[in-house]
């Protein structure tokens, strides 16, 4: 595949699909082996989102990405400024893009403590259909086994487009199309489901002894 191919450590235009790559980013938040519904929604049309949350390191320039979403917010609310709302004649505006430190707390990787200054955090969600999702390989991870390999605490990249909103609120977001699963590393938010590989075969006539 050709976005394979592309850098794991930036974000990058895909032209031909007009999406944005994201760099590798680690999961705080995953629902994609089903869909996940916010409390606070009170549209009756609301069915629930597929979505992922990843955080980046400091190393990581955001700017192409920020260019993007600041280039939508200003042709649907003119006048705005996205990333600094100080001088926006559109206040309010919800962000999809802010510092990971104001709502992650408390995460390890590999057992160790992980300082989330400097992290930057995406959100990003699908309201209709599942975003495909591959493994590292390129290939694409049956949807029975997303409860156990797409998991908050992973590794991953994600297919976004850019996109504005106005209805309970407003603002910009990240449309999510794609994901691709990276390195395993610690759950986030609760236990990694399991596999069940820890069982190895028994003779179950054994049984008949107890």
């Amino acid at each position: 595949m050709r976005h394979c191919l592309m850098s794991l450590d930036k974000w990058t235009y895909v032209e031909a699909e007009n999406l944005w790559m994201s760099p590798k980013g680690r999961a705080t938040f995953v629902a994609l082996d089903r869909k996940f519904k916010s409390k606070k929604s009170t549209r009756a049309d609301d069915n629930g989102q597929f979505a992922v949350t990843l955080i980046f390191p400091p190393s990581i320039e955001h700017k192409p990405i920020k260019d993007a979403l600041q280039e939508v917010v200003k042709e649907e609310f003119p006048g705005s400024d996205l990333f600094n709302p100080a001088k926006s004649k559109v206040k309010g505006l919800k962000n999809p893009l802010r510092k990971a430190d104001e709502v992650v707390a408390d995460i390890t990787s590999k057992g160790e403590e992980v300082d989330l200054e400097g992290w930057m955090m995406a959100r990003a969600n699908s309201f209709r259909s599942r975003p495909v999702v591959r493994n590292s390989r390129g290939e694409v991870v049956d949807e029975d086994d997303l409860a156990v390999e797409a998991y908050s605490g992973r590794w991953m990249r994600i297919l976004v487009r850019p996109a504005t909103y106005n209805n309970e609120s407003s603002g910009a977001k990240f449309y999510l199309e794609g994901v691709q699963l990276l390195a395993n590393d610690d759950a986030i938010g609760g236990f990694k489901q399991t596999d069940g590989s820890a069982f190895t075969p028994v003779d179950d006539e054994a049984e008949d002894d107890i």
